[in-house]
């Protein structure tokens, strides 16, 4: 099966160039459509996957500066890691209850898969197919698919099923879409959905069974180094050695005899001793999980607008920094032989490197999976900014704009809600504004949906709705104050009761127009809940200046309380919605880049660890359809896409009460929350 590969920028030895493989999609049709049909006689079964190179970006820790020049312009200009990028599943697909077209037998049954990656232009990408199976309508096929799922994407699935026939064009049976999400946060994740045939084909029913998808965390070289160095006395190369070194290193790996620079270390000013940051590499990219693979360390000294000079080097493995972590052995970092000075007997280095930390990690996608898979719930906080400086609602130019569908709120609500809802049990969430009047004066945390004892609505769809019918209902106000809010979050997220089989985490999702006014009781509260089991997302809508914000988002200094404490880990991600385009898919990759590596840290440092996997419950279909705010870059559902839920969610109870033809629901909803706020 083809695999997307992503996130990796490798510099080329022998251009200095950084470069990002990409999967292109097998099929330049929408595999929805009609047309995609086979013939046998034309279009084998097997497998395929093209790659290309794309020419990559600078990273950030090179932007804006003069590249180097010269031999060992690769070294320097080697990108730093991103996050660590996805965690490697493998999905199986089973069927149940085919309706076939053969008439005197049962269908031979085969499936593709297909995945829809947001960051993908090409839209679908073919993951794989099935052989057939002979003569069933209910079973499982053998094979499984390679994916790699990303925590923070929505990556939508498309299964599409064929009744085989060796002679002729193949019959459709029926497709199903789900997103990876929803499997992998289901009970035993398992999900079951309806396989249903579009109307663009030929008359028949239009339910053609089920489709069941499975996923599993592979096991393999998911993890990463976590690695921390410091140098000691190294050689100074500005001014003819009279001045002192900007130090950074280079880490490279051996590929078929030469090396090959896949992370580099900031550099340091002025400093012959510098201590670098603690990085967190993938073993995959370190050294392909053979932790005893040859490795070699590069230490230059920096140089802007010129050649970055070579300070010295030294060969070694993972398992070799594994070991002087432990020992506290130094590493010697010697300059190749190329001038006299470094041929005589009595050079003995350039200086010493000393490994503080280093220790193999699993990634935080990998174990925040298995935490999930053990019952671990994600509980969404949403809270909108009401202050009157977001524009009148009725205005198509204000920000809450009732005209405008959706607008920036609603864009980036969605966005990250359909990410974080299938890992949340129940599918309820708490969903607050401030700023606004609520009941007669200025309230700065009032409930959307008018209920002060009860704030959650149901799904990302209630809570849409609860905060348009909050615009019509809430005059807008001001100032912008954040203290209040997380006061009543912090409250509301403390459990004295958290334990190892008592597992919750809550994000807590604020929108806002502007700067704070309430910046240090804002840092106070933030302090408080770090040590809660919480993230905070803020995305800051409109074009307003809003850089004071980034002062919460502590990535490099921790957060102190007016009190001299200082946070226990960092739980804010500041995002400008301006700064992504307005592209809700770029917005969630953002925002919830870092949750997994969060949520980790919270559990592991107060010794919880992930709980054995849940049963999968018993397989229930869900017949509807995906609603239009569910659906990847907010396009309408495709004809017979069926839309999957947890099989752990509760089922909605029936009504009892038949509801009179006529009635206007959507209106009804709006008259009872209206109602609500006049309470």
């Amino acid at each position: 099966s083809s695999q997307t590969v992503s996130g990796s920028k490798l510099a080329e030895p022998e251009r200095g160039t950084a470069r990002a493989a990409q999967a292109r999609p097998l099929l330049a049709q929408d595999p929805t459509s009609e047309a995609h049909t086979y013939v046998y006689a034309h279009r084998s079964l097997g497998r395929a996957a093209t790659a290309c190179g794309a020419q990559g970006e600078p990273s950030r820790a090179t932007r804006g500066r003069v590249q180097p020049q010269g031999a060992m312009a690769h070294a320097a200009a080697a990108p730093a890691p991103g996050p660590v990028l996805g965690c490697p599943v493998e999905l199986h697909l089973s069927f149940a209850d085919l309706k076939g077209e053969d008439v005197l037998t049962e269908s031979d049954p085969f499936a593709e898969l297909f995945v829809r990656d947001p960051r993908d232009k090409h839209g679908w990408t073919k993951v794989g197919q099935t052989a057939p199976m002979r003569n069933l309508h209910t079973g499982s096929w053998a094979e499984g698919f390679d994916v790699n799922f990303r925590f923070e994407e929505v990556q939508t699935l498309l299964v599409k099923v064929w009744d085989h026939d060796r002679n002729s064009r193949h019959d459709f049976l029926g497709q199903a879409s789900l997103t990876l999400g929803t499997v992998m946060g289901a009970a035993g994740q398992r999900v079951t959905v309806a396989l249903e045939r579009p109307s663009t084909f030929r008359s028949g029913t239009s339910r053609r069974g089920a489709i069941t998808v499975l996923g599993e965390k592979r096991s393999g070289n998911d993890g990463f180094l976590r690695l921390h160095m410091r140098a000691h006395n190294l050689d100074s190369k500005d001014w003819g050695g009279l001045g002192r070194s900007d130090p950074y290193y280079v880490l490279q790996r051996d590929v078929a005899g030469s090396f090959v620079s896949i992370f580099q270390s900031e550099y340091h000013k002025s400093n012959n001793s510098p201590i670098w940051k603690e990085h967190g590499i993938p073993l995959d990219k370190l050294c392909r999980g053979d932790l005893s693979a040859q490795l070699r360390i590069q230490v230059f000294d920096y140089d802007e607008g010129s050649k970055h000079d070579l300070i010295g080097e030294c060969l070694c493995s993972a398992q070799t920094l594994l070991d002087a972590a432990k020992s506290g052995a130094m590493l010697e970092v010697r300059h190749p032989p190329t001038r006299r000075k470094y041929q005589k007997s009595s050079y003995k280095n350039s200086g010493q490197l000393q490994v503080l930390r280093a220790e193999l990690r699993a990634s935080p996608q990998a174990r925040m999976l298995d935490y999930i898979a053990g019952g671990t719930n994600i509980n969404m906080v949403v809270a909108v900014d009401f202050t009157a400086s977001n524009g009148p609602p009725t205005s198509t130019g204000s920000l809450h704009s009732l005209g405008v569908y959706p607008n920036q709120y609603e864009a980036a609500i969605a966005a990250v809600g359909n990410i974080l809802q299938p890992y949340d049990s129940d599918g309820r969430i708490a969903a607050y504004g401030f700023g606004g009047v609520f009941r007669g004066s200025t309230s700065h945390s009032f409930p959307l949906n008018g209920i002060t004892d009860d704030p959650e609505v149901q799904g990302v769809p209630g809570l849409l709705q609860a905060y348009r019918a909050a615009l019509q209902n809430v005059p807008l106000s001001g100032p912008t104050y954040f203290a209040p809010l997380l006061d009543q979050v912090n409250r509301s997220v403390f459990n004295p009761e958290l334990s190892q089989w008592a597992q919750s985490y809550t994000v807590l999702l604020i929108l806002t127009d502007g700067a704070i006014l309430d910046m240090q009781p804002t840092i106070d509260r933030i302090v408080e809940g770090s040590s809660h089991s919480l993230s905070i997302i803020i995305v800051g809508v409109g074009s307003a200046d809003m850089s004071a914000m980034h002062a919460l988002d502590a990535d490099d200094k921790r957060l102190k309380a007016s009190n001299g404490r200082s946070a226990a880990r960092d739980i804010v991600q500041f995002v400008q919605f301006s700064e992504c385009k307005n592209d809700g898919e770029a917005l969630a990759r953002r925002t919830l880049a870092e949750l997994p590596a969060q949520m980790v840290e919270f559990f592991e440092a107060h010794g919880i660890n992930p709980n054995p996997p849940r049963p999968a419950a018993p397989s229930a279909v869900v017949l509807e359809s995906t609603p239009v705010s569910s659906m990847p870059n907010g396009s309408p559902p495709q004809a017979g896409l069926a839309h999957a839920s947890p099989a752990s969610a509760p089922m909605a109870p029936q009504m009892a009460t038949a509801v009179p033809a006529g009635v206007n629901l959507a209106h009804a909803g709006k008259t009872i929350l209206a109602q609500a706020y006049q309470l």
